[in-house]
C-alpha cells in the first residue's frame, strides 16, 4: 500500500533507485522497502503513457484499478498524477537526436567553418590569381 509518507520519500530521493540505495536512512527504510519503490515507479510509468495515449483501454482501466487498490487515499493517486505530469514535462525538455542528424549536423558545421575559414584568408590575402 502506497502512503503519501512513503511517496514523499520516494520524491525525496527524486525517484532515483541508485540514490535510494545508496544514501538511504534507517528511519526510511523502516517506512518504505524495495517493493514499494518499484510499484510506485512502476505507476508512475503507468500514468505517463496513460496520459500520453500510448496505451489501449483495457490497458488503462487495468493502471486505474492497480493505482486504487495501491494508494491509501484520493490524496496518494493525485500526488501520483501531479509528478508524472511532471515526469512528462521533462522529458517532453529532453531532444534526442539520431546518429544520422548528427551526422548531418557535423557535416553543415565543417562547411560553414570551412566557407568561413576561406572568407578569412581572402579577407586578409585577397583573391589568389592564378
Amino acid at each position: 500500500m502506497i502512503t503519501k509518507q512513503k511517496f514523499l520519500i520516494y520524491k525525496k530521493y527524486k525517484g532515483d533507485l541508485d540514490l535510494w540505495i545508496r544514501d538511504r536512512r534507517k528511519k526510511d527504510i523502516s517506512i518504505i522497502d524495495d517493493g514499494d519503490w518499484q510499484v510506485i515507479s512502476e505507476l508512475l510509468s503507468d500514468i505517463l503513457l496513460i496520459e500520453n495515449n500510448l496505451v489501449s483501454d483495457d490497458f488503462r482501466n487495468k493502471v486505474i484499478q492497480s493505482i486504487k487498490s495501491n494508494s491509501e487515499s484520493e490524496e496518494v493517486m493525485s500526488l501520483l498524477k501531479v509528478e508524472a505530469k511532471k515526469l512528462n514535462l521533462t522529458h517532453e525538455k529532453t531532444k534526442i537526436y539520431s546518429p544520422a542528424s548528427n551526422l548531418l549536423l557535423n557535416i553543415l558545421k565543417w562547411l560553414l567553418g570551412y566557407f568561413i575559414f576561406r572568407l578569412i584568408i581572402y579577407v586578409i590575402f585577397g583573391y589568389p590569381s592564378v
